[in-house]
């Protein structure tokens, strides 16, 4: 079966220059950047000691290979250059907290799905092992067959045309506060066992968790043409643990995210749309691929008031990474001076070229209003293999979905 590993998309990107990273494994690289981005953030030793030991625990093993000059084997859709690892930082507006995270999809020494999902597997065994005393697997272990397809099951799940499953098995993320507030989350893949069996799967894992309810309010605004991305949840127990969905909607214009996302009543219409047109520089309709996407986040103790988000890929709406940053300048402006000002911070810690070269360093950006106020998510690519090509608006190219959070 055709896998993401064997599909040629050097054309999408222009690579680095031979050898320009050959010393670099991947955990060096990753830590060098998360380092520069820790303390550009203002945190302390110790801080800084949580994500390099939560990078290192993510890395393991295979975290010591050089990095090569171009992507081979597994293709990771994590990022924008299949660098198998993604940053990205919250801000929250109101309190000016901010959370640096990292999105990593664990890998394997064969460029298999089976592979890739006992990758995935280890890892959490490894996050319960390390972190026992606030990491909690027990609502994956709820559901963890369904999204963990046998390689018969995967099979089943392929038609004449080619397969219908979209190529990951989990990503996992790791979130720290200046205040060494600690937070892993997973990403599962709703697709597992075939597009046209996404919608049954998540009904299902969402009354194996109790939370029947939840999934009864989000089929009642679900149009035909949408489509599940992401399935996740927050790995610790209690009421508070989250589980989120994500949805991408077919050629949504402003209008039509604001309509979803009126789910939630603390989110202003108006504030939705000047998020969109300011990143997308249009109202829409937004058709590019990865597509602008929407995720519901429920609770087992407010199952019916779950908190809404967009996450915008700015990467593919700018001609290159300058026009992206013009554009977040202009929609923080109006909004907080003290987050401009760390979201320029973000910039000059992990820029590495001309941000007029292409796209890439910004992949998406979040939105989020809840009763606490906006918080915004800047996403940054690791580049560890290329750049986007600052290709003519008229010209945009397609790429499978990626979003991480």
């Amino acid at each position: 079966m055709a896998m993401a590993a064997e599909v040629d998309r050097s054309h999408l990107f222009l690579p680095r220059g031979p050898g320009e990273v050959k010393q670099r494994t991947y955990l060096s690289e990753a830590k060098r950047q998360l380092s520069q981005l820790s303390n550009a953030l203002g945190f302390d030793e110790s801080a800084e000691r949580e994500v390099e030991k939560g990078l290192a625990l993510a890395m393991r093993p295979w975290g010591n290979k050089i990095i090569p000059d171009f992507p081979s084997g597994w293709y990771s859709d994590i990022s924008t250059d299949h660098s198998p690892i993604e940053y990205s930082v919250a801000i929250d507006h109101t309190t000016g907290k901010v959370q640096l995270r990292f999105l990593m999809e664990a890998q394997a020494e064969e460029s298999t799905l089976a592979a890739i999902q006992q990758s995935a597997l280890r890892l959490n065994d490894d996050i319960q092992k390390e972190y026992g005393q606030t990491v909690s697997l027990e609502r994956f272990h709820l559901i963890s067959d369904l999204f963990f397809p046998s390689s018969d099951e995967v099979q089943e799940a392929t038609t004449p045309q080619g397969p219908t499953i979209y190529p990951f098995a989990a990503y996992h993320s790791f979130c720290v506060t200046k205040e060494k507030e600690l937070e892993w989350k997973l990403y599962l893949n709703p697709q597992a066992r075939g597009e046209k069996n996404a919608a049954n799967l998540i009904r299902d894992a969402f009354e194996r968790l109790g939370m029947a309810d939840s999934y009864s309010l989000l089929e009642s605004i679900m149009a035909p043409t949408d489509s599940f991305c992401f399935f996740a949840l927050d790995l610790h127990a209690g009421d508070h643990a989250r589980v989120k969905i994500y949805v991408q909607q077919d050629n949504p214009d402003v209008a039509a995210i604001a309509k979803k996302l009126a789910i939630c009543p603390h989110t202003p219409k108006e504030e939705i749309e000047r998020f969109c047109e300011t990143m997308g520089g249009s109202t829409g309709p937004y058709s590019s691929s990865p597509p602008v996407i929407v995720y519901f986040a429920f609770k087992s103790n407010a199952p019916l008031s779950p908190e809404v988000a967009v996450h915008f890929p700015v990467s593919e709406y700018a001609p290159n990474d300058a026009v992206i940053k013009q554009r977040i300048e202009a929609y923080l402006t109006p909004v907080s001076s003290t987050s401009l000002a760390t979201y320029h911070s973000i910039v000059a810690a992990l820029q590495e070229r001309p941000l007029e070269q292409g796209r890439g360093f910004h992949s998406f950006v979040g939105f989020k209003y809840s009763a606490r106020g906006l918080l915004n998510t800047f996403y940054v690519s690791a580049e560890f293999f290329g750049v986007l090509s600052p290709i003519p608006m008229s010209h945009r190219p397609t790429r499978s979905v990626t979003c991480a959070f």
